[in-house]
């Protein structure tokens, strides 16, 4: 009988709307989810509630941190998009990517793997899933459970190097041997089993700004027409890819569409001021919003680059438009901005809020 009202409480509340639950873009492996971070660091679990931890720090991958001990803020409620920290114990070892809260305090995300255990020499844990590409490396794919802890401090000490600056350069296409394979094997799909062209092929060719089977992509199977295409002018302008950019706007493509997380491409593309120049010579205005109220300008405030901030504030993007959640740029700054630049981005706001006539509402 217990069991039965249990059950029917649950019901009325999923019925009414009141269960809740986080929701979030889920980042997939360690590798893939920690470059988007504050801070990549070994630690030895010291002490553990509910949801917080202290955490005594052993070694830094990524970010800074003159603190020897941190404290780790987790899930409360089951609607924050926060780990639970009940899997932690006391003398754990963990390599953990966190987000900067204030002062030695940051979260733990739930919308990937931002933590992998080191146990008896070996790791717990999705490393990397997926194919990460630098300027000359690749890193192979490393799957669940058991790489040598040594191998992956050593993967640890190589792959944050220059990978997740405020500011980032556009990728553009460059003719290779390895590019034209794809292409060759692209168009032999086309021929065969144009219907079986799957997203993560479409991806790849983005990621790669292969040009030329994107554009038979958009001739052959009909790309711009496709059901996820808006994801995909996305993920174009999130991972740098002006020249996919162009070629889409060459097909007349609207580059102000918005994804399924409700982004056009200019809130995404912060970290490239190349791309968020093109976009805005392409008459998509600096004060577009997300369906969050966010502008370009949170979004930059956010990411940190300050090549991206002041282009937007010196061609007249307004910090007055205010998304619902905040009294101002400036709280939304302070609370998001990645640690790494956030000094100066605070110092940046704080000079412009000066300025009147770059701060007067937008009729």
């Amino acid at each position: 009988m217990k069991k039965f009202l249990v059950l029917l409480t649950l019901l009325t509340l999923i019925i009414n709307g009141q269960v809740f639950s986080c929701s979030c873009n889920f980042s997939g492996s360690f590798v893939n989810a920690s470059i988007e971070t504050d801070l990549v660091v070994l630690v030895n679990i010291t002490e553990r509630s509910t949801w917080k931890m202290k955490a005594k720090v052993l070694s830094i991958y990524m970010g800074k941190m003159e603190e020897k001990y941190i404290y780790i803020t987790g899930d409360r409620d089951g609607n924050s998009c926060l780990e639970s920290l009940h899997k932690y114990q006391k003398g754990d070892i963990y390599v953990l990517a966190l987000d900067y809260m204030d002062r030695n305090n940051f979260s733990l995300s739930n919308c990937g793997e931002y933590s992998i255990k080191i146990e008896n020499g070996l790791t717990e844990g999705i490393i990397d899933d997926s194919f990460i590409e630098s300027s000359d490396k690749e890193y192979p794919k490393w799957n669940g459970k058991n790489m040598p802890e040594e191998d992956f401090y050593t993967l640890l000490n190589t792959i944050y190097v220059g990978i997740n600056p405020p500011c980032r350069v556009a990728k553009k296409h460059t003719p290779s041997e390895k590019l034209n394979e794809q292409t060759e094997k692209g168009l032999k799909l086309i021929e065969t089993s144009p219907n079986k062209i799957s997203n993560w092929q479409i991806e790849e060719a983005i990621s790669s700004s292969n040009i030329t089977l994107l554009q038979y992509y958009i001739d052959k199977v009909d790309l711009l027409n496709h059901e996820n295409f808006s994801n995909f002018l996305s993920f174009a302008a999130r991972n740098g890819r002006i020249d996919v950019l162009k070629l889409f706007a060459e097909n007349k493509v609207n580059l102000n569409l918005k994804d399924d997380n409700g982004d056009a491409p200019i809130h995404v593309s912060t970290n490239y001021p190349e791309i968020l120049k093109y976009l805005h010579e392409q008459g998509i205005s600096l004060d577009t919003k997300n369906t969050r109220g966010e502008t370009p300008i949170f979004q930059a405030s956010y990411s940190g680059c300050i090549d991206a901030m002041n282009y937007l504030i010196e061609n007249g993007a307004s910090p007055n438009i205010v998304p619902k959640d905040y009294t101002d740029l400036l709280s939304a700054a302070i609370r998001n901005c990645k640690a790494q630049t956030r000094e100066e981005v605070l110092s940046i706001i704080k000079k412009h809020q000066k300025r009147k006539s770059i701060f007067q509402s937008p009729e």
